[in-house]
């Protein structure tokens, strides 16, 4: 992406580390950043949203096994959820640096991803993380580790711009 992370990475942080592709296993330069970012989770799925300068937000939709197999589940309205699930957490992310290879084709129908809500809306969720913080009960970070094929959206405002597959990280 072309715009500058609010959270940067530190290039100091980032290391070789093991990349599952669907042709075995690789290294990879691997980013690390441990951060207040947005997060969700389902059965599924694990979301992390990192948010960029000017209203963009990158979210990697991290699948519990095979994205294969997880992938053709997704439907619109199931992305636009997951987008929107995101709530603050404390973060330990690995995230390998990529180039974009294919486009995920996503249909898009009335109502559906375009209309996708902003990831940045205050929510109870985040009223209670304030609360939790003011009462000193921290969480441990939650460790996500991008070591296998993901999708990663890209977001301005309340518009998604494109879902791409990510299955073999290429610097």
């Amino acid at each position: 992406m072309k715009h500058g992370w609010v959270q940067e990475f530190a290039e100091k942080d980032t290391a070789p580390r093991r990349f599952r592709t669907p042709e075995g296993k690789k290294q990879v330069p691997t980013m690390h950043l441990i951060a207040e970012l947005g997060y969700a989770v389902t059965e599924e799925w694990q979301v992390v949203s990192l948010s960029a300068h000017g209203g963009v937000n990158a979210v990697i939709l991290l699948p519990y096994g095979d994205l294969a197999r997880f992938e053709p589940t997704l439907t619109p309205n199931s992305v636009v959820d997951l987008l929107a699930a995101s709530t603050p957490r404390q973060v330990d992310l690995r995230l390998p640096t990529f180039t974009v290879s294919e486009p995920v084709p996503l249909h898009v129908t009335e109502g559906g991803i375009n209309s996708a809500p902003t990831v940045n809306e205050p929510s109870q969720a985040e009223e209670t993380a304030g609360i939790t913080w003011m009462c000193g009960i921290a969480e441990d970070p939650v460790l996500v580790k991008v070591d296998r094929p993901f999708l990663f959206a890209v977001l301005h405002e309340e518009t998604l711009y494109c879902v791409v597959r990510v299955t073999d990280p290429v610097t």
